[in-house]
């Protein structure tokens, strides 16, 4: 559950939120579970551990470029750049950041035309930039631009004019391969304060352009002697038509000044003399674009780069008129051009937060030559506004109004670029609310209302995306409030209804649109999204309170069961078997039973932001520009704002989950980044039902069926302190098998970093037991025996018990607990009772069988008499009891004259012979013998008389008193 001892409380009455609360009426959670109530308390929820961390290069910043055949210069308003251009590709030779603010660069840049002077305004005065033969650089302010002033002259590329009102007068600037250096001064005339002036400075030409007194349009043109500018002509037009600029042709010596009509004034100015050779109009502007139409500066060559209201624009010269190619706004970078005398060759420089490239052009067509890409020239500038992550976060996708790039995690764990395309008429743009989400194994679907586009991952690791492919025609040209699911190969498309299709040589297919009977032609029009719930799909239908457990079979989509849901209308995120209703306050809605689903759960704590594992929302707030985690209470559903101990990420940092890491991107203007290695605390996924155990049996329970750890970390057990329980192997839980009862087992799971204490209930089913004391269980010899142990022992829950069967020595032990038989052995009898109730659960004890043995014949068995004479025996003198029982002794056919009494046969035999006499001899506990006696009565004797017997008989009794005393 990974709840911590917080309380998030959400009160719901229909006086505060009344459609909402009539609507869910009471949920089942309204809070987060308290410490006492839950079964898992991780100490820290999530741990971010700082893996890699970049800044952002002077590169990738908005930069001047001044292109030139040996090397490239890149000034930001933080830094400079230098990259030498080799056969290998652009190398960087210098970079370095402004720590003094007086150095930070403008938007304009001058260049000598050998590229190793650069020159620009800062403060108020001027940076001067040496490039050195191995490509270093040094700067410094110059001394000679102490005097406060500003600029006055329209863009050019290595001049400009000031004004230095200390002074009164205007100055002209020109950067050459020695250095900047002043080409001219002009008083500050009224006539040309406040006037339009472009500067052209191979032919040192200074023209003002006034409307100052409209309708006239005043153009006063001024040429250098001996560093002054002279007047050497002026004209003045009378015009209806709006002032939108002056453009000044060196190469051809046209000024045109240009209007928002079709009609232009036109001058032409003799490059050497300053002086006008002929004025007239014309309907053709000197700069077309489809951007803007007011434009002032110099223009020349056959190609070049204006900036204009913070956008670049590429001009190709057209006869008399520059038109437009190319257009760059500030924000997506900076162009520039530059005419490479070694190769012949018209070069466009255009640079961006993605790669800097080199195109060679001709007109409207460009081919790139060269490029030093995101990758090679470290950290791009990442704006948040613009990504999108692949629903398993893999990839991120960011635009801007001209590039595409998917990024991926490098080796290094930064953000790379994977991929990336320029924006274009037949390669458009990607909507911002498309949705990119996996369709297979290096496999994804990038879909938006229009079009799809299918991004492709090779086993070599390279990313490729498809052009863009309208849907299919049978579901229209534009889907809107457009939902995706993809499970087991099948795409789920809801848009105004649901369509089932499939993804094949990166087409998609329609394979049937879904109509079930069980649903109206209405319900099936706001099936709003289709969710996977427990393994199973659902479409939903909140607007006609309904859930459709979905089923599909051979391509053919039905309706298993349809069951009930809240109406709430609104966007539906997919969580772990959940689904989030996002709005204020936010839904929480699960499956019950019966498959309905219903409201478990109302959260306030609804801060949008990316999912990592589905478990936690990594959000930004818009209130406090704070970074927020939150956390996913696994049994109420309700988010739970996290405290982290760590310091990941600066107020107002950007945040992005890729690739299992968290992206912390800082909003300065030098912007840099960390990538944090994310770790979260094992965790039990669903509620623990009590560990059922047996008691009598030692059991093992794998932990690790019980948590979860989204990382896959191996997890370690300790801090048992519960009776009964110890850990075994290092991750099992083992019972010994005596404790009996419920309760908790407590201890604590640690993945290496984060620490977990679990509470796992358990109930142990009590073995049967005795109900009393267990007797010596007597065997007698030759007699059968009879025990009902169910007598003495019992489940304490009425279960049903059985015993283990067991023989030993002919007696037996029955499944039901009878002992029977006749022992076939004097020796005592040990049986290891294990009883066992209907769940499992043991009781073991011993039951002692002890053989009583039968009396034995210990004396001679031949016995003689005669007829005539009385004759007695003793049994007792011949049959005895080993354990001196008692016997009592019964004898069977007996010769004629002969009784038995007691233990002695007596009497006078009547007839001779050999008799076989059958003794039954039986002790006292019920052992019982027989014994054979032979007697053998010898014939009368009749010299002998009788008064022997009696003698003897007489002696016989003697001798019996005496025993018995």
């Amino acid at each position: 559950m990974n709840i911590r001892n917080v309380a998030v409380f959400v009160l719901l009455t229909a006086v505060v939120y009344p459609s909402i609360a009539s609507e869910h009426l009471t949920p089942l959670y309204t809070s987060v579970l308290s410490a006492e109530e839950s079964q898992v308390q991780s100490k820290e929820q999530l741990a971010l551990t700082e893996i890699a961390s970049a800044s952002q290069s002077n590169e990738s910043m908005s930069n001047q470029l001044v292109a030139r055949n040996t090397h490239v210069v890149m000034v930001s308003e933080r830094g400079v750049s230098v990259l030498e251009r080799t056969e290998q590709g652009l190398i960087k030779r210098h970079e370095e950041f402004f720590n003094v603010p007086q150095y930070n660069g403008s938007q304009q840049i001058f260049a000598s035309p050998d590229g190793k002077t650069l020159v620009w305004p800062a403060g108020n005065g001027f940076v001067e930039l040496k490039i050195n033969a191995d490509f270093s650089a040094s700067h410094k302010m110059l001394s000679s631009s102490s005097t406060s002033g500003y600029a006055t002259s329209a863009i050019a590329s290595d001049s400009f004019v000031i004004y230095r009102y200390n002074e009164s007068r205007y100055v002209a600037y020109q950067v050459t391969n020695l250095g900047l250096t002043q080409v001219g001064e002009l008083a500050a005339i009224d006539e040309i304060r406040n006037t339009n002036l472009i500067f052209n400075s191979k032919d040192q030409i200074l023209i003002s352009s006034s409307t100052n007194n409209w309708p006239n349009v005043a153009v006063i043109i001024f040429k250098t002697q001996n560093g002054i500018f002279k007047e050497t002509a002026r004209h003045t037009f009378t015009t209806d038509y709006s002032f939108s600029g002056t453009v000044y042709d060196t190469d051809t010596g046209r000024l045109v000044i240009q209007s928002y009509t079709n009609s232009h004034h036109l001058l032409q100015i003799n490059s050497s003399s300053g002086t006008i050779e002929s004025v007239g109009t014309t309907p053709h502007r000197l700069v077309e674009t489809n951007y803007y139409s007011d434009f002032s500066g110099v223009v020349s060559g056959n190609y070049l780069v204006t900036n204009r209201y913070q956008t670049s624009t590429l001009l190709y010269r057209d006869g008399n008129t520059f038109r437009e190619s190319k257009r760059l706004d500030s924000y997506s970078g900076t162009m520039a051009t530059h005419f490479n005398s070694q190769t012949g060759q018209q070069e466009y420089w255009k640079n961006s937060k993605w790669a800097l490239q080199m195109f060679s052009v001709n007109q409207g067509a460009t081919e790139l030559i060269q490029e030093r890409t995101a990758k090679q020239r470290g950290l791009p500038l990442l704006d948040r506004s613009t990504m999108l992550s692949s629903d398993d976060n893999r990839l991120v996708l960011i635009q801007d109004n001209m590039r595409v790039v998917l990024l991926a995690l490098d080796v290094n764990k930064l953000p790379a670029e994977a991929y990336s395309h320029e924006i274009s008429e037949t390669n458009g743009s990607i909507g911002y609310n498309s949705q990119f989400v996996k369709v297979g194994t290096d496999k994804y679907l990038l879909a938006e209302s229009t079009s799809y586009r299918v991004v492709n991952i090779d086993a070599d690791g390279k990313v490729t995306m498809t052009a863009a492919k309208g849907w299919p025609q049978s579901l229209g040209y534009h889907l809107s409030d457009l939902q995706l699911k993809v499970k087991d190969g099948y795409v789920y498309l809801t848009s105004y209804g649901l369509a089932v299709l499939q993804l094949k040589n990166d087409v998609l297919t329609l394979i049937r649109k879904f109509n079930d009977p069980t649903l109206t032609t209405q319900e099936h029009q706001n099936i709003l999204a289709v969710v996977d719930l427990n393994g199973d799909l659902f479409a939903l239908m909140p607007a006609f309170g309904k859930i459709a457990k979905l089923k599909l079979t051979d391509g053919q989509l039905s309706i298993e069961k349809v069951g009930t849901m809240p109406n709430v209308n609104a966007p539906f995120r997919e969580g772990r078997n959940r689904v989030f209703a996002v709005h204020y306050p936010e839904s929480v809605l699960v499956l019950d039973a019966d498959q309905n689903l219903k409201i478990s759960a109302i959260s306030n704590t609804s801060v949008d932001g990316d999912y990592y594992q589905k478990r936690f929302k990594i959000a930004r707030s818009f209130q406090t520009h704070q970074p927020v985690f939150l956390l996913n209470d696994d049994v109420t559903g309700i988010w739970q704002k996290l405290t982290l101990s760590s310091d990941c990420c600066e107020p107002g940092a950007s945040m992005q989950v890729i690739d299992s890491h968290l992206l912390s991107i800082s909003n300065g203007n030098r912007q840099s980044l960390k990538v944090f290695k994310i770790n979260s605390a094992p965790y039990l996924p669903t509620v623990v039902s009590p560990i059922l155990l047996n008691q009598g049996v030692s059991s093992e329970v794998a932990l690790a069926g019980f948590l979860q750890d989204d990382e896959a970390q191996p997890l370690s057990y300790s801090g048992l302190s519960t009776s009964g329980f110890t850990i075994a192997d290092g991750n099992k839980l083992k019972y010994d098998g005596v404790v009996a009862g419920k309760g908790n087992v407590l201890l604590t799971v640690s993945d290496g970093e984060l620490l977990t204490d679990l509470k796992l209930p358990f109930q142990v089913n009590a073995a049967p037991a005795l109900i009393k004391a267990l007797p010596t269980v007597v065997a007698n010899q030759n007699a059968q025996l009879l025990f009902d142990l169910n007598d003495y022992i019992e489940d304490p829950e009425g279960s049903a018990i059985s015993f283990q069967p067991q023989t030993m020595q002919g007696i037996q032990l029955s499944k039901s607990g009878l002992v029977s038989g006749t022992a076939s052995g004097l020796q005592a009898m040990t049986f290891a009772l294990k009883v066992t109730d209907k769940a499992g659960a043991v009781f073991a004890t011993n039951l002692i069988v002890q053989v009583n043995a039968a009396p034995a014949l210990t004396g001679s068995a031949s016995l003689s008499a005669k007829v005539g004479q009385s004759f007695a025996i003793d049994l007792n003198t011949l049959i005895t009891d080993a354990e001196k029982h008692k016997i009592s002794l019964a004898a069977s056919t007996l010769p004629a004259g002969l009784n038995i009494s007691g233990a002695v046969i007596s009497g006078t035999p009547t007839s001779s012979g050999s008799h076989n006499i059958q003794i039954t001899a039986t002790d006292e506990l019920g052992a019982r013998s027989q014994v054979s006696l032979s007697l053998n009565i010898a014939a009368e004797d009749k010299k002998s008389g009788g008064s022997l017997g009696w003698a003897w008989l007489a002696l016989l009794l003697l001798a019996r008193a005496r025993r018995q005393h």
